[in-house]
């Protein structure tokens, strides 16, 4: 048995780190889940070949998890098939082919690199993403589809009542320099926002464009989510909510989005 601490199995450690079954993508997602009934006969075809009886999907016993899933949405069905979601990823991203390759690439994890290094320290970099992190942070807040046209950062509690609506110009990206003197390269920037501070390295920054647009929560939510609660807290705590109205999250029937909704206090 090899030392811990041996380069082999840091290695490994390391390439569990780019297992594209830990990444969810709701385009992809989908098509595991609903591809056989998409309507979409070339789509049809495309999952029987990859999803069928053979000995990897346990000759069936998967797809029978997938149909009680749909059918019954039972909590003991969820669970186990959110269990062997990786594994269905991983058989998608290896076998689906080269037609459709944008799609499959959208499972390697950390799709956002270079944005976040630009937005390290180009200034106009910071200004276009501050739009991304703005959404992604409303939909993480609220665990809602907000709308992505909604312009401000809408700071609200479990219940979706907003505390505070922030508007683009508040935030603010406070640059950590790099040192030559100690080998140290920047790595992170400080989101700056009433006073309260969210530290945003790779994994936060991956986090919030993802979901932003469309990911699900369950991509590298352990590493960030306290993160973020405690920043989302902060903000809560240092919010002064109106007496004569309250405003809260809610669904728009048209559009299938939440949307900010002012309810007058008598």
């Amino acid at each position: 048995m090899p030392d811990v601490s041996s380069g082999e199995l840091g290695a490994i450690r390391h390439f569990r780190l780019f297992d594209p079954g830990n990444t969810s993508v709701s385009i992809v997602d989908d098509f595991i889940l609903n591809g056989d009934m998409s309507g979409d006969e070339q789509v049809e075809q495309l999952h029987s070949q990859i999803f069928n009886n053979d000995l990897d999907m346990l000759f069936g016993f998967f797809k029978k998890h997938i149909n009680l899933y749909r059918t019954h949405h039972r909590e003991d069905e969820q669970k186990v098939l959110f269990k062997y979601m990786p594994r269905f990823r991983r058989k998608y991203f290896f076998e689906i082919g080269s037609q459709v390759n944008d799609t499959r690439e959208l499972l390697i994890p950390y799709r956002y690199f270079y944005r976040f290094l630009k937005a390290l320290n180009d200034k106009q970099a910071q200004y276009n993403i501050r739009k991304d992190l703005i959404s992604g942070l409303n939909r993480i807040f609220s665990k809602k589809l907000v709308s992505k046209s909604e312009t401000q950062l809408l700071v609200v509690n479990e219940h979706l009542m907003i505390h505070q609506a922030i508007s683009h110009s508040s935030l603010k990206f406070k640059e950590i320099k790099g040192r030559d003197d100690i080998d140290y390269l920047q790595s992170k920037f400080i989101l700056q926002v009433n006073g309260c501070n969210l530290e945003v390295q790779l994994p936060v920054f991956e986090y919030l464009l993802r979901i932003a647009n469309g990911g699900l929560f369950v991509t590298l939510k352990q590493d960030v989510e306290i993160l973020i609660n405690t920043f989302k807290n902060e903000l809560i705590k240092n919010s002064d909510v109106d007496e004569y109205q309250l405003t809260v999250l809610a669904l728009d029937n048209d559009t299938g989005v939440y949307v900010p909704h002012i309810i007058d206090l008598p």
